[in-house]
């Protein structure tokens, strides 16, 4: 995947402007470090476009699958450090890692402002009320 092209299997006369050599270590890390293409370019002082096509030509893939693949080292690197914080005995990665892994969940409390009997016995009082009230005593 690494393969670097030679002018003359580019161009065969050597014409042209030759091309930008990108240092893919930087590349790398930023890439590990969730950077987007833009400040990427921007560290290494070429185009987007640049990066794009020296991507295509050295890795045979587009930025946007090589970006994929290295981001997914700064992921490992990022849980990693998350771990080894929580083995230290951090608290607050405990919980958090917790809750993401473990489904473990704040205890939350359910409460009532009301008592339902009494709100039974209120409406049950207020349909006796009514029934008694529409009795016709003339019949």
């Amino acid at each position: 995947m690494n393969r670097k092209h030679s002018k003359s299997e580019i161009n065969p006369k050597g014409a042209g402007r030759p091309f930008t050599e990108i240092n893919w270590k930087v590349v790398d890390r930023l890439c590990g470090k969730q950077c987007t293409l833009g400040e990427i370019s921007e560290v290494l002082g070429v185009s987007e476009d640049t990066l794009e096509r020296a991507t295509e030509r050295e890795h045979e893939c587009k930025f946007a699958d090589y970006f994929a693949t290295k981001r997914k080292i700064g992921h490992y690197s990022l849980r990693s450090k998350q771990f080894d914080l929580a083995m230290r005995g951090d608290k607050t990665m405990l919980i958090w890692l917790g809750k993401q892994y473990l489904d473990q969940r704040d205890k939350t409390e359910v409460r009532q402002d009301t008592d339902p009997l009494a709100e039974l016995l209120a409406e049950f009082k207020i349909e006796h009320e009514k029934s008694a009230v529409s009795v016709d005593p003339s019949s």
